[in-house]
């Protein structure tokens, strides 16, 4: 049986409380390109940036900061 820090692993009666290790933010640029600059608006873009940020979060890393910009 392993004793150690106890993150993700099984710690002894000595350990301290287990603590997640910190994750530097990761940014998506998110660039989109139209045939005329009227054809995507910002609301649009943002939306788009909103249903992005949870499946990025869910797939790059648990845990992750997640940020998409538009």
């Amino acid at each position: 049986m392993a004793t150690g820090s106890g993150y993700g692993g099984v710690t002894g009666a000595h350990d301290k409380a287990a603590t997640p290790p910190t994750q530097p933010p990761v940014t998506i640029h998110l660039q989109v390109q139209a045939l005329h600059p009227d054809e995507v608006s910002a609301g649009t873009l943002q939306r788009i940036a909103e249903a992005l940020s949870p499946v990025l979060d869910r797939n790059i890393n648990r845990g992750a900061n997640v940020a998409v910009s538009v």
